[in-house]
């Protein structure tokens, strides 16, 4: 799609006769035309680079690729969920998935670390190192350094809604991997960020 959009600036002319100020002119026009974001812009900026990179690789004789312009992005604003978007996201997703949806936004906690988190009985690896897991009174979620994204341990206090998840969780009668604190029918979930997700 973007050599769709692309294609008819560039279309009959040498390589070599491609330059910055072609390359620029042709995505400040695209952009104003077509009502581009930054975002937009950056990524068929990122093509054109792509494709010089590409040719230089195939050709060591040609010119660097051209300075073309990036633009600053502003990253969005994180929002929090209300309520009825909650429920929503919720009500449309299977059990194995609702369980550690619900804890997650209950708590905070990284998607790793809610789908590897253990009770406080199998907190252990064989090894003897730690694995994220939750306390003996399910109060609180204990992160390891290892398994932390800033590489510090967390001790992350949790509220009656993660609790209460939590409990469910234990007291769930299909829980083959009883070190686990969610799983899907007993098995192991490796990855919530799938469709049902």
């Amino acid at each position: 799609l973007k050599w769709t959009i692309l294609n008819p600036y560039f279309e009959g002319k040498m390589l070599a006769a491609i330059d910055a100020d072609l390359c620029n002119q042709t995505l400040e026009d695209l952009s104003e035309a077509r009502e581009w974001s930054n975002a937009s812009y950056n990524r068929h900026r990122s093509f054109l680079t792509a494709l010089f990179n590409f040719a230089r690789k195939k050709w060591p004789k040609l010119p660097a690729a051209p300075f073309i312009i990036r633009r600053t992005e502003q990253p969005p604003e994180p929002r929090p969920l209300d309520r009825d978007e909650d429920a929503r996201l919720i009500a449309e997703l299977p059990l194995h998935l609702e369980r550690p949806a619900r804890f997650t936004l209950a708590c905070g906690a990284r998607e790793s670390n809610v789908t590897g988190l253990r009770w406080w009985a199998h907190r252990f690896s064989p090894d003897g190192t730690l694995y994220p897991h939750l306390s003996a009174d399910l109060a609180t979620m204990h992160v390891p350094a290892s398994h932390a994204k800033a590489g510090k341990t967390l001790a992350i206090p949790l509220n009656a809604a993660a609790i209460a998840g939590l409990a469910e969780a234990r007291d769930c009668k299909v829980h083959g991997h009883v070190e686990l604190a969610f799983t899907d029918h007993g098995n192991h979930i490796q990855k919530v960020s799938n469709t049902g997700w």
